[in-house]
């Protein structure tokens, strides 16, 4: 058993990431891969006239887009970039690529008592278990909870082993001149 969770969490290591989330963005000349950013999705967008706005997406229109960022004196401010101002917007991974540490071990906690309190149920209803049901989800309980600390485990490795801190350049206007200059 020890030799089969050894391979198995070897695969995973060693694993190419799965297609349809290595799949790169082909034409980042189109603004659709922009409008396909989720909520709450870090980036960084570079405008024609030098400027750069940092924060997290709020919305994304044809016309333009609302980013939310941080500001220390007020709290957050909304910056709206129109468009054509726009000559790059890259997507930021990092930190918030992680799962919520918190709610994977609660929820691996919760399905081994579960487990645990079924398996417990059915041994005790066959009469094979003499009362030990409890003992069955407590020990469920452990299991889940050290099962999703693997499972944080790897998913922290993976994601060192890509690199912490990627940047993905999800749409750049190639057109070497800023919207407003003669042409």
């Amino acid at each position: 058993m020890r030799q089969a969770v050894a391979v198995l969490l070897a695969i995973l290591l060693v694993a190419p990431e799965l297609p349809a989330r290595s799949a790169r963005v082909r034409d980042t000349n189109d603004w659709k891969n922009v409008m396909k950013l989720k909520r709450g999705t870090s980036v960084l967008v570079s405008m024609w006239n030098g400027d750069q706005v940092a924060g997290r997406l709020d919305s994304v229109s044809e016309t333009g887009m609302r980013v939310v960022a941080p500001d220390k004196s007020y709290g957050h401010w909304h910056e709206d970039v129109q468009r054509p101002n726009v000559q790059r917007v890259v997507r930021l991974r990092g930190e918030a690529d992680l799962p919520d540490p918190g709610r994977v071990m609660l929820i691996g906690t919760a399905a081994g008592i579960a487990i645990g309190g079924v398996t417990g149920g059915i041994q005790d209803a066959t009469g094979h278990n003499e009362g030990r049901g409890l003992a069955y989800a407590a020990g469920g309980g452990l299991i889940g909870f050290l099962g999703s600390v693997v499972v944080l485990g790897v998913v922290s490795i993976k994601a060192l082993a890509r690199g912490y801190k990627r940047e993905e350049v999800m749409y750049e206007d190639k057109s070497r001149r800023p919207p407003d200059a003669p042409q």
